[in-house]
C-alpha cells in the first residue's frame, strides 16, 4: 500500500488539494511537495503569512479537510526529495521508456512499508533525467505508466494518482 506520496513541481493547488483528499482516503499518511507545488503550512515554513494563507485556501477548496490529516513536508528541490526518498520503493508514475504496466508493477511490489508514488507537474511531467536517479536509488523502484485506452494519451495528475492509488489498494487487500 501507498504510504507517502511526491508531488514533484505541480503548479495548480485544486489537483494537490484533490490529491491529499485522494490519498487520504487510501491511507497515505504523508505528502511531500517537491519545487513550485503549493502546500499548507509546514514545520519551519519561511513563506510569508499571506503565501500561507493563499496557498492553503486553494487547496482547501478541494482537500476539504483531508491536508490537516497528513503530515505534510516540503523539499525545495530534487536533493531535498531525494534524501527524503532513500528508504523504500519509489513507484514514479510517468509515461515513458521501459514502463511497466500500472496493474501488474501493483503485483510485483509486495508489502513494501515505505511504498512512495511520484507524480509530475501537469503539463511537463517528470525530467527524464530526474526519472533516471529515481530508478537509479534503488534497483527495486519502478517507472510506472497507465495504460490508456482511448484516444487521449494523458490524464488530469489528480486523477492519474487516484488511479493509481486504487491499483495499489486493490493488491494489498489481495494478499
Amino acid at each position: 500500500m501507498i504510504r507517502r506520496v511526491v508531488l514533484y513541481n505541480l503548479r495548480s493547488a485544486y489537483n494537490v488539494g484533490a490529491i491529499m483528499r485522494t490519498a487520504e482516503a487510501f491511507g497515505v499518511s504523508e505528502i511531500i511537495c517537491v519545487g513550485t507545488t503549493p502546500f499548507p503550512k509546514v514545520v519551519n515554513d519561511k513563506r510569508l503569512p499571506h503565501e500561507i494563507a493563499r496557498a492553503e485556501k486553494q487547496i482547501e477548496k478541494t482537500a476539504l479537510g483531508a491536508s490537516e490529516m497528513l503530515i505534510v513536508k516540503h523539499a525545495a528541490d530534487d536533493e531535498g526529495m531525494i534524501d527524503i526518498l532513500r528508504e523504500g520503493l519509489t513507484i514514479v508514475l510517468e509515461q515513458g521508456e521501459g514502463s511497466v504496466d500500472l496493474m501488474s508493477a501493483a503485483s510485483d511490489v509486495g508489502d513494501c512499508p515505505a511504498l512512495t508514488l511520484m507524480v509530475g507537474e501537469e503539463v511537463h511531467g517528470i525530467p527524464r533525467e530526474l526519472i533516471k536517479r529515481m530508478l537509479a536509488l534503488d534497483g527495486r523502484n519502478k517507472l510506472v505508466e497507465i495504460p490508456m485506452l482511448g484516444r487521449k494519451e494523458s490524464l488530469n495528475v489528480s486523477v492519474a494518482a487516484g488511479v493509481a492509488l486504487h491499483w495499489f489498494s486493490l493488491q494489498k487487500r489481495a494478499t
